[in-house]
């Protein structure tokens, strides 16, 4: 584990306002929780800094060692108007939003049972544009694995893509998208699938486009990644998915690469911190919460990551799954009992 580099971006980050809120140090270095918490426990054991309930002060030795290694304050550099995305909504979106944020008002809580949990409306639209601005959003094809954020709602609201389609283990999350694109008439249909059963026929090479946020363990991420290519007619078609060093260490994210290589596809983007998730319960902030109490704001963020099919697609699973504790939490990931279902 490089713990160096990350005690230098901490460092970095503390010289400009000498401290910080745990949690936004978390999301400034690579490394994942469990990494994290070891490299702040060395910096305060050797007098670096002071760590005050869930604030981190930068102690005058601290100061030295920064110094000394030639650092520098960053200053405040990431835009506060997008959020440090570089993304915002083009006039176009704006009604479309206002409109999605109404709608998903009704749409029903999640259960921690399922890993479900919300990015934000704003987070929502900031990846709708990114598909746009790739070209894989108008007069496309798009299925949607898992969507409790109602992605494909926000999808079908533009009117832009040929067809969305959805699916989800959770009846209650079909039903809602079901209804509301019926009364609206957007180009939306969802269906209850359980991703440890092949992919319907149907479903199978009919697609531009998948979008997924799939659990991040290995298990996970080669059993939705593989579902959800399946789903694409073949070479050239897109894929979009999230992704965090929060709960994935850069080991991870090697084998990640790896795995994608293998199915056929190649990563063309990665934008980091792109989608916040609202604070809709503990489960994924158990390990931060119980050493440094709640955060006061949402802080979880997600990589936005675009890959696209160079060859024939080869999903690394391809028949029915069984799945094990391990599906749902590894050593990195947070400690959530495994639901009884997907």
């Amino acid at each position: 584990m490089d713990f160096k580099r990350a005690e230098k971006l901490i460092l970095q980050h503390l010289l400009n306002e000498r401290k910080e809120d745990v949690y936004v140090l978390l999301s400034v270095q690579d490394l994942c929780v469990r990494d994290f918490i070891r490299v702040l426990d060395r910096l305060s054991s050797r007098g670096l800094v002071k760590v005050r309930n869930n604030t981190v002060v930068l102690s005058a030795r601290g100061l030295s060692a920064a110094k000394a290694l030639g650092l520098r304050p960053t200053g405040r550099i990431r835009c506060s108007h997008c959020d440090g995305t570089g993304y915002t909504l083009p006039s176009p979106f704006r009604r479309v939003f206002e409109v999605f944020k109404r709608v998903v008002k009704g749409r029903p809580p999640p259960r921690e049972s399922l890993d479900q949990k919300f990015i934000s409306a704003e987070s929502v639209f900031r990846r709708m544009v990114f598909i746009h601005e790739r070209g894989d959003l108008a007069g496309s094809r798009i299925f949607v694995v898992g969507d409790d954020d109602m992605f494909s709602l926000a999808l079908a609201l533009t009117r832009m893509p040929r067809e969305v389609v959805a699916v989800d283990i959770d009846d209650r999350v079909v039903d809602f998208i079901n209804r509301i694109g019926e009364d609206l008439r957007l180009p939306v249909r969802a269906s209850v699938y359980d991703v440890r059963k092949p992919l319907p026929k149907s479903f199978q090479k009919r697609f531009d486009v998948f979008v997924t946020d799939p659990t991040e363990t290995i298990p996970a991420l080669r059993l939705f990644l593989s579902r959800a290519a399946t789903a694409l007619r073949g070479k050239g078609c897109a894929g979009y998915f999230g992704m965090t060093t929060i709960e994935s260490s850069i080991s991870k994210w090697r084998k990640l690469h790896q795995m994608l290589y293998q199915m056929g596809l190649v990563v063309t983007d990665i934008r980091r911190d792109f989608s916040l998730y609202e604070e809709t319960g503990e489960s994924y902030r158990t390990p931060m919460a119980r050493r440094f109490g709640h955060p006061s704001t949402p802080w979880y963020r997600s990589a936005f990551v675009r890959v696209v099919a160079f060859t024939r697609i080869t999903p690394l699973a391809r028949g029915a799954v069984r799945i094990n504790k391990r599906f749902y939490l590894d050593e990195e990931s947070k400690p959530i009992a495994p639901p009884s279902m997907m």
